[in-house]
């Protein structure tokens, strides 16, 4: 589970989240919505503690997010960035899956059997020695998630994951995301995604949640227009 309470970050003088609160039960898909602006981006660096909270708190499984606890409170934490090309950094898709386990001395036996897993689960073991920087947008996307989840976080927070792929892509990708059991928080404008992938939402616009409720708010064209969608 993940819970928020009254969440403020402030960047200077001005509020990039005030007062944000949220309740997301275990193994549940929720989609953050909101304009450019609205805070989406500052509310993943806060739970990950990249963006200092200055009253309110994130908890993640019961574990409350402190500098004291953020090693272990990120252990729980996958992010998948809104571009690939941010995140893959090694020259071979096997190497960059591996990365974070060998960054923790893990023996290479288990590197080899967990990196291995992670490419059967998704149907990828075609690309373990491809070349990172010639795969496909939807090849890089895949390879990026795979070496988020091969840590086995609880939660992952995905920033705008269907931007720039094709359709077939957009739809694998899709299909990848609802199968997997994680806790999920989706912050994204692509609405016919969230709608087909989260069974529920967060509007949040000024750094507040506005609304919150089943994926049937994003039909809600008052509220959209009200909320600069």
């Amino acid at each position: 589970m993940l819970e928020i309470l009254d969440l403020r970050v402030k960047y200077e003088a001005i509020a990039a989240l005030d007062g944000f609160r949220a309740k997301i039960p275990s193994g549940a898909k929720t989609a953050i919505i909101g304009p450019n602006g609205a805070g989406k981006s500052t509310l993943f660096k806060a739970i990950a503690g990249v963006a200092p909270a200055s009253s309110g708190s994130v908890a993640i499984d019961g574990l409350t997010v402190t500098p004291k606890t953020l090693r272990a409170a990120r252990k729980k934490i996958g992010i998948l960035f809104q571009n690939p090309d941010d995140q893959l950094f090694m020259p071979v898709v096997y190497d960059d899956i591996a990365f974070s386990l060998r960054a923790e001395n893990m023996p290479e036996s288990e590197v080899e059997e967990k990196v291995g897993e992670i490419l059967r689960r998704f149907g990828a073991e075609r690309l373990a020695e491809r070349r990172t920087h010639k795969l496909s947008g939807g090849e890089k996307r895949l390879v990026a998630l795979a070496g988020v989840l091969v840590r086995r976080p609880s939660l992952l927070l995905l920033d705008e994951p269907t931007s720039g792929l094709d359709p077939r892509a957009r739809r694998t990708l899709v299909k990848t995301l609802s199968e997997l059991s994680e806790t999920m928080l989706v912050a994204t404008h692509d609405l016919d995604m969230a709608a087909a992938l989260c069974g529920s939402v967060i509007f949040i616009r000024e750094g507040r949640a506005v609304a919150s409720g089943g994926a049937e708010l994003l039909r809600d064209g008052e509220l959209l227009e009200r909320c600069g969608l």
